[in-house]
């Protein structure tokens, strides 16, 4: 039977041939991806265990069988000192069992990379993003597609061979399809400041201020009376960047947050922030640990903060020439705080523990395979929040 969905299998199976078959161009500015994605997931929705399936769902079975169809393209171009890129991909997402979750993501992004002499340089660009929220940040059974629009700039300077100037600025607009979501709809402001001194040997160290605006254009109910969410955030970090052997890196920087709302001022924040990373690397091991203490304010809580303490762990091996592998490790704590959406005391704390496994295998130059197993748990005092999950992956993509 001819569908939709046939139709972009075949067509995109036609293009991979395409790819694996055409001959090599002689650096193409130009390159072409195709990728076929399966999944199985036990649980999509992250619903509870304290969930009936058949009362909820219809159905006796929450998990799902996920077909991932991937297309995309991207472009490098340099004249004299001045780089140009462009990309933009589209995944096709199709759902076996809850077919009203299929859905497309579509990403575009272009950039012009300037330089001007020695001491200056910068990046202005576009991106413009559409993807559905996943579960875990949308709680409810109705998908939600967030679109994404964002303009940035950024300049750097070089006072010295061991000073530099930093300024960025970026303007995002976030809008939600979902009807109760589009409280969420916000415009952001963000501007960054950096001055950062840096040896020869790839140590620095330096401070930064930041300051967002975040403007959440439509008002919430809370307590029968509709408040503006919107707030603005300030903080001041410094950091410290070591190379401290050729195989080691450490990343380490704190600071302070002040975030500032509009309305209801008991959900203001102030405190200290840290997060610290530390990679190893030889010839066939990598690993990086990171770990953090940091404030998420949550697109899907925006009538409070969030607290988030974590720690992870990501080794990776080499095993041939064609094959390595790969695990991430990590578990989070995060707890709300401030005034929740619809009452005025909220306590809520979870804590996130997952785990990811994959194998890749590269049999050609221009084909990479890869077996995922993702696993995760979400304990919380709030026992309607808890959940667990299973996700078994296997891709093909192929490169041009």
């Amino acid at each position: 039977m001819l569908t939709i969905t046939n139709l972009w299998r075949s067509g995109l199976l036609v293009i991979i041939i395409a790819l694996l078959s055409a001959p090599a161009a002689a650096e193409s500015p130009l390159e072409i991806q195709a990728a076929m994605e399966r999944r199985y997931d036990n649980n999509p929705y992250r619903l509870s265990n304290q969930v009936d399936n058949a009362v909820t769902l219809g159905t006796a079975s929450r998990s799902d069988t996920i077909d991932r169809l991937n297309i995309g393209a991207s472009a490098d171009f340099e004249r004299s000192l001045q780089r140009f890129t462009l990309q933009g991909d589209v995944d096709k997402y199709l759902y076996g069992q809850f077919s009203n979750l299929n859905h497309n993501n579509i990403n575009a992004q272009s950039d012009w990379l300037w330089q001007f002499g020695r001491a200056w340089s910068g990046t202005v660009g576009y991106l413009w993003n559409k993807q559905q929220v996943g579960f875990d940040q949308s709680r409810g059974l109705q998908p939600d597609n967030r679109l994404r629009r964002q303009a940035h700039f950024e300049i750097k300077t070089l006072p010295t061979s061991n000073l530099q100037l930093r300024l960025s600025v970026n303007h995002t607009e976030e809008r939600h399809s979902l009807v109760s979501m589009e409280i969420y709809n916000r415009n952001t402001l963000h501007t960054a400041a950096e001055v950062r001194f840096q040896t020869p040997l790839g140590n620095a160290v330096g401070v930064q201020t930041l300051l967002s605006d975040s403007d959440l254009i439509n008002p919430q109910l809370i307590s029968n009376t509709a408040v503006n969410n919107s707030y603005t955030t300030r903080g001041l970090l410094a950091f410290y960047v070591g190379q401290w052997t050729a195989a080691s890196q450490v990343r380490l920087e704190g600071g302070y947050k002040n975030v500032k709302q509009v309305q209801l001022k008991e959900r203001d924040f102030s405190g200290w922030t840290t997060r610290g990373g530390y990679r190893w690397s030889s010839a066939i091991t990598a690993v990086t640990v990171e770990a953090w203490r940091d404030l998420d304010l949550l697109s899907t809580q925006a009538a409070s903060y969030m607290l988030a303490k974590g720690i992870k762990v990501v080794p990776v091996w080499t095993i041939t020439a064609k094959t390595s592998a790969e695990a991430t490790l990590s578990r989070s704590w995060r707890t709300w705080a401030g005034a929740p959406p619809s009452t005025t005391e909220y306590s809520r704390d979870d804590t996130l523990n997952k785990m990811k496994l994959a194998l890749n295998y590269v049999p050609y130059d221009k084909v990479d395979t890869r077996i995922g197993l993702e696993t995760g748990r979400q304990i919380s005092n709030i026992s309607s929040v808890d959940y667990n999950y299973r996700v078994v992956s296997l891709q093909v993509s192929v490169r041009y």
